[in-house]
């Protein structure tokens, strides 16, 4: 849950794409210590 909302997405890509599903655990590590509040700032995520 985020924000304590249940999950869920609806994608459509205008060319090939790939979908990544995480689990909330994965999800939580790639944010890093800033969680959140990074993304809302739009700092970039770690690189895989």
């Amino acid at each position: 849950m985020l924000f304590h909302l249940p999950r869920s997405a609806t994608v459509r890509a205008r060319s090939d794409a790939t979908a990544v599903g995480y689990t909330v655990q994965a999800f939580r590590e790639r944010l890093g210590v800033g969680g959140l509040r990074d993304l809302i700032e739009h700092r970039a995520l770690a690189n895989d």
